[in-house]
């Protein structure tokens, strides 16, 4: 079906800033206001994304939650003792999944990516995630499932990130516990904090799946993001995601740490950028320290 003006730059806004920056200077040719190095780059990855690509921002990997994950990930690459898992705990929006589908994306035979939610309750339904993560056959029944999960693992040794693995309870400390037991598959675990302690102190039997778990985990377990970002991952994410600001960038981090650290982390601060962004695109300027601080403003709740 044809795509009017309005809905293909409703699509592609994160690309394309706005429906002015389409129709008057992109699709009439008029680049005098633009400057073309940006535009060049924001259109590439418009047409990756198009092609059907998965577009993650390369700057994450200049964050220091990337650099943590990247590391433990290579730690485990040379495990060949049972110590064949990594726990990452910290709050939503640090940036945690990002960099794990970016390595499973870098590595797509070697690694897989389970996301643990409400479809991850059962035995059936968690080890039919994890087989599909790494293209393991599927079976009927949890049993045959396992067992065919297991065979594939044992002939192929994959490092599976799971993403918020605290939604699948103890049923994910057992699963991940007997593939590290039977196979050479290496593990990162990514939790949320409260939910963690919850469940590793829940009954005893989550305590003692949880202990086993953690005996077969390299210490220490990565928390330092268990309250949400600090301000030098603020500053880190600003220089990279907004290289404009130059020298700017860490008195803003400082500005906005709180505000971006309560409602949201990164989630708000990537938000607050790309409205800023498009405002700045739309009147023909740069982007500025004031401008991103307005618009994290703009996006918090109002409190009734």
């Amino acid at each position: 079906p044809e795509v009017t003006d309005k809905h293909f730059v409703a699509r592609y806004i994160r690309h394309l800033s706005s429906t002015r920056t389409w129709r008057q200077r992109l699709v009439n040719g008029d680049f005098r206001e633009m400057k073309l190095s940006k535009w060049t780059e924001k259109l590439q990855r418009m047409v990756a994304e198009i092609d059907g690509g998965t577009v993650v921002e390369d700057y994450f990997d200049d964050l220091p939650i990337a650099q943590a994950v990247r590391e433990v990930y290579n730690i485990l690459q040379g495990q060949t003792s049972d110590r064949r898992c990594a726990v990452v705990i910290g709050k939503t929006g640090i940036g945690k999944s990002v960099i794990a589908k970016k390595i499973v994306a870098e590595n797509p035979r070697e690694t897989g990516f389970v996301e643990c939610n409400e479809n991850c309750t059962t035995p059936f339904q968690l080890v039919r995630a994890f087989s599909r993560a790494v293209g393991a056959p599927e079976k009927h029944g949890a049993s045959t499932q396992t067992e065919a999960l297991l065979e594939f693992l044992k002939a192929r040794p994959m490092t599976i990130f799971v993403d918020e693995g605290h939604e699948g309870g103890v049923g994910v400390f057992k699963l991940v516990k007997s593939l590290i037991n039977q196979t050479k598959a290496k593990f990162l675990l990514f939790c949320y904090p409260t939910k963690w302690s919850r469940l590793i102190s829940g009954s005893d039997d989550a305590y003692s799946e949880a202990q086993q778990l953690l005996g077969r985990t390299i210490k220490p377990v990565i928390d330092h993001w268990s309250d949400g970002v600090h301000r030098a991952d603020v500053a880190a994410y600003l220089r990279a995601a907004v290289p404009s600001l130059n020298g700017e960038s860490e008195s803003l981090a400082a500005a906005i740490v709180e505000d971006v650290r309560t409602h949201g982390n990164f989630r708000i601060l990537a938000d607050a950028i790309d409205d800023a962004r498009l405002i700045a695109d739309e009147a023909g300027n740069e982007i500025t320290p004031g401008l991103i601080r307005e618009q994290i403003k703009a996006l918090i709740p109002a409190r009734k």
